[in-house]
């Protein structure tokens, strides 16, 4: 009796081995598949990714240059942004462009990109905050046409100054020319630094933002100096005044 219990006992767990064989052999090829469709999709980010990077750097010295006008949401609202942040003065025969390149600027124009085959904005906002490094920096783009003048001999670094109505002002880290410029068609993109080297800041913690008790200032300029004939240009912006 004991022999023929002990018989049936491990039948029964033959069995039950057995069966749950088979659940593991069902559930492994899901398990296969969840891997090779997680593994897909890890690839598919990484390479969505490098794309999106190598969009941001081979794109134009000039942000924002490459997007067209068009009826289109996200390309309107771009150059809505855009054409709100754009000052215009003519000064010594040279015709200038000013282009505040703000946060919000370079979130519009991720969008609008995004809209024209780039399927992630958030990344190319990303990369193009990294480029920039627009939270710490102020960046313009400068704009400068001429007939008679030779802009190539106007050292834009040099002659350029940002201020604000509080008497504090700060002179640029850096000028990046466009690789499309000419002797009577200059542009690039000319960044400051949002703090002076005593840590007074020009706006603000961020754009928008002061000190707790301490009046915000209220106006932004950008002043070049220098100009044919000693002439400056001095272009505006209304800061935000947050309570």
């Amino acid at each position: 009796m004991c022999l023929a219990f002990g018989g049936g006992d491990h039948k029964l767990v033959g069995v039950m081995e057995m069966n749950t064989i088979r659940r593991k052999a069902k559930i492994w090829p899901f398990v296969v598949i969840g891997v090779i469709l997680l593994g897909g999709y890890i690839v598919w980010d990484f390479a969505q990714h490098r794309r999106v990077e190598e969009y941001v750097t081979k794109s134009p010295d000039v942000p924002g240059t490459g997007v067209p006008g068009g009826p289109d949401a996200e390309l309107a609202a771009f150059h809505q942004v855009k054409d709100r942040f754009t000052r215009k003065a003519t000064a010594g025969g040279i015709r200038i462009t000013v282009i505040w390149d703000t946060p919000e600027f370079f979130r519009t124009l991720a969008v609008a990109e995004g809209a024209q085959g780039m399927k992630r904005p958030d990344a190319v906002y990303h990369e193009y905050e990294k480029r920039f490094n627009v939270y710490d920096n102020l960046i313009f783009t400068v704009i400068m046409e001429s007939e008679s003048v030779d802009l190539r001999t106007y050292a834009v670094k040099e002659k350029s100054l940002l201020r604000n109505d509080k008497e504090i002002s700060i002179t640029p880290w850096q000028w990046s020319e466009a690789r499309g410029s000419s002797s009577r068609h200059l542009e690039g993109v000319l960044s400051f630094p949002q703090m002076t080297a005593v840590g007074e800041h020009l706006i603000g913690h961020l754009i928008g933002e002061h000190l707790p008790g301490e009046k915000p200032p209220t106006v932004l300029e950008l002043v070049l100096k220098g100009l044919p004939g000693e002439q400056e240009a001095v272009f505006r912006w209304e800061l935000p005044q947050n309570p």
